[in-house]
């Protein structure tokens, strides 16, 4: 029975060193903290640019509507961090804060694209833009999604 006991001992003791040191692991350095960051701005940073130059919105309906849903989910929706450059038509999230500031550009027969983390809105004259011809016929006369005209 003393075998038995001690033998329990013996296994039960290094077991709970092993969970202990793996708890500690577990709340470890986050080492994908900057990674996770830049995709979060990106995602606002995309959001805000759709809304405010391809939906015509403005920055207050966009943080109400568009970014409402994800407010809170991953990380802060602050409007101190957004800067919008109507001149070059984009956005930029996190200008503000030590992390990677993210920028997205509204582009010619594109919409909205992400730049470049070390893109700046001086750099946005240099990002594809799509130059389509305007279709053929009034748009007030074609019927939608090709024109304007919507029928009942």
């Amino acid at each position: 029975m003393k075998r038995l006991i001690l033998l329990l001992l013996l296994l039960i003791v290094p077991l709970s060193s092993v969970l202990e040191v793996h708890a500690q692991q577990r709340e470890s350095f986050d080492y994908w903290q900057h990674n996770k960051t830049m995709v979060w701005r990106g995602v606002q940073a995309l959001m805000m640019c759709n809304g405010i130059f391809v939906s015509d919105r403005t920055v207050d309906q966009v943080f109400e509507q568009e970014l409402a849903y994800i407010r809170g989910r991953y990380g802060p929706v602050v409007k101190e961090d957004y800067a919008v450059d109507v001149v070059h038509q984009a956005v930029g999230v996190g200008l503000t804060d030590n992390g990677p500031a993210m920028r997205a550009a509204n582009r010619p027969g594109l919409g909205c694209v992400m730049m470049a983390p070390d893109q700046t809105f001086e750099d946005v004259a240099d990002l594809p833009a799509l130059q389509l011809p305007p279709l053929p016929g009034d748009p007030a006369t074609v019927s939608w999604p090709d024109g304007d005209l919507v029928t009942a």
